[in-house]
């Protein structure tokens, strides 16, 4: 189970490097090429800023694996061959070098412990993430697991290091975000108000489930229901839910959810030793994501830039790519990563419309007309600040 808070603004986009900003140099092309290029020659040492109080910086892959969701994304195979600029145009992040809660613990009901908690961050130009993801183990009911799914995400279930207090999960992600935006731009405003987090859920491991359909309304979709509503009454349409699917067998794949929700159910792969190519899938969706969140919080920011009268040189530079990473992902198309996913992602999004904006003022090409059933019904978003 995996999640990710963000907050975007434009301070290190601007024309000028905003002054006491740790991390500025990541808002301009040459400095920010600077950092990547260094990386990409020792991808093993993370880099520090010159500034004081950054933190330390690394590629936002791991060394080792083939980093399918990003190679796909950059278009680049090996991935090590690209320039630190060809990056900055397509909004590449940093990852923090460590985890900004390393001392976090679970203390769930009945005994139950995660087998790992991790948490993780990334800086964009415009945008920081914080992200944790808990892997439980052991023998488990559906109705179990919803269970345990339910109390990590609403539950006062967590503990910080050297802090005997129970904290629940929105409650820990404010407080590091607060902090990520404190060692990426420098201000201090308060903690800020992060947008609903992305969540995603993945059974790994199971017995059963290759025979037995998903019926409208009973176990399984009530389950699947429960651990992307985060409400165990509310129920939807099954096939509202429905993301991708092969109706074809009661084994088929399933990827269900709702606007910033997702879960896997793949009853073959989990019950015949296909946790590896699971847990590899619940990355390369995750971070893609993650990607996705921040080509369409640029949109945004480009969006109140100009209604503020202004363009800075860094968002004139990449704009362009911006747009034509979300039309090929909106797309699906052969050149990028590729998954129903995303397309729905951005189509569910709130920032959905300001993409569409961005299209019409750099007259590049524009997504699709929104089917009628997923015009969202609520007015503009707040500005972002």
């Amino acid at each position: 189970m995996s999640l990710f808070w963000n907050i975007s603004f434009p301070t290190l986009l601007e024309d000028t490097m905003p002054v006491g900003a740790p991390l500025a140099a990541l808002g301009h092309l040459q400095s920010y090429a600077s950092i990547f290029n260094s990386l990409i020659v020792e991808p093993e040492k993370a880099v520090e800023p010159s500034v004081s109080g950054a933190p330390l910086l690394e590629l936002p892959w791991p060394r080792k694996g083939t980093h399918w969701f990003w190679s796909r994304y950059l278009r680049a195979n090996p991935i090590r061959k690209i320039s630190g600029s060809y990056a900055f145009v397509r909004l590449l992040p940093f990852r923090r070098h460590g985890s900004p809660a390393s001392g976090l613990g679970v203390a769930l009901s009945d005994g139950v412990t995660p087998e790992h908690v991790l948490s993780e961050a990334w800086f964009h130009p415009h945008m920081v993430t914080f992200a944790v993801h808990f892997t439980v183990s052991g023998e488990f009911t559906l109705e179990k697991m919803s269970d345990l799914c339910l109390e990590l995400r609403q539950g006062r279930v967590l503990t910080e290091l050297g802090d005997g207090a129970l904290y629940k999960l929105d409650e820990v992600a404010a407080k590091h975000l607060e902090a990520l935006l404190l060692e990426g731009v420098g201000e201090n405003t308060g903690p800020p108000t992060p947008v609903t987090p992305f969540s995603l859920v993945t059974v790994l491991n199971g017995d059963g489930g290759v025979d037995q359909a998903i019926v409208e309304g009973e176990l399984i979709h009530r389950t699947l229901e429960a651990v992307t509503q985060w409400d165990r009454w509310r129920m939807g349409a099954l096939d509202g839910g429905r993301i991708s699917s092969r109706l074809s067998t009661s084994a088929a794949p399933l990827l269900f959810g709702h606007a910033r929700s997702r879960v896997v159910w793949d009853p073959y792969r989990f019950s015949t030793n296909g946790s590896v190519s699971l847990s590899c899938y619940h990355r390369n969706l995750f971070v893609g994501t993650m990607q996705t969140e921040a080509l369409l919080s640029f949109a945004r920011v480009a969006e109140e830039e100009e209604k503020a009268g202004r363009r800075p040189r860094a968002i004139r530079d990449c704009e362009d790519a911006v747009l034509k990473h979300i039309i090929a992902l909106h797309k699906g198309e052969d050149t990028t990563y590729r998954s129903a996913s995303l397309r729905r992602f951005i189509d569910d999004h709130a920032f959905r419309r300001s993409v569409d904006n961005l299209a019409q003022r750099i007259k590049g090409e524009e997504l699709p007309a929104l089917p009628v059933q997923l015009v969202p019904g609520s007015p503009n978003p707040p500005a972002i600040s």
